[in-house]
């Protein structure tokens, strides 16, 4: 078995391209991505994104404003909540651009994004907080109505079972 293994191994280093492939391409792409990917490693934490939520008693009763304040208030924090009193300030803070977005409940029940407008310099974070926030919303509507319809369909699954 030995045997047959070291005579592969020096049929394989008479092959040029096996050598390039096996041994110098994964050390150079190795390198590469270590040099690539060193910013990111060297970023301590990640800033949070600041976002107006109307605070109301309509945000006050709903749920999604539990699922703010918990991504604020975490460690480390994915979200900085800034409680304003009306829309007309929300909007001014985004526009302002000292939040990325600003959170609201409709009258409805259903929660309210308004993002800030996308920015022209190229600054990808902007793009990225946008992203994050529509996520968090879209991500919150589609386990609401996960949820809704479970309890229409099959109450006795939200039932609460003893172990």
């Amino acid at each position: 078995m030995w045997t047959t293994f070291t005579t592969t191994v020096r049929t394989l280093l008479h092959t040029p391209s096996a050598v390039v492939w096996t041994l110098v391409f994964p050390i150079v792409l190795a390198t590469v991505f270590n040099f690539m990917f060193e910013p990111l490693r060297a970023q301590e934490s990640v800033e949070a994104i600041d976002v107006a939520v109307l605070d109301d008693d309509a945000w006050r009763a709903s749920p999604f404003s539990q699922v703010i304040d918990a991504l604020a208030t975490q460690d480390e924090p994915l979200l900085r909540a800034i409680p304003v009193n009306s829309t007309k300030d929300a909007r001014s803070l985004v526009k302002d651009g000292m939040a990325d977005g600003a959170f609201s409940i409709q009258s409805n029940g259903e929660p309210l994004l308004v993002l800030a407008p996308t920015d022209s310099s190229g600054n990808s974070s902007h793009s990225i907080n946008r992203a994050i926030l529509e996520s968090i919303l879209t991500s919150y509507l589609q386990n609401q109505s996960l949820v809704a319809n479970v309890a229409q369909n099959n109450p006795a699954t939200l039932a609460t079972h003893p172990q």
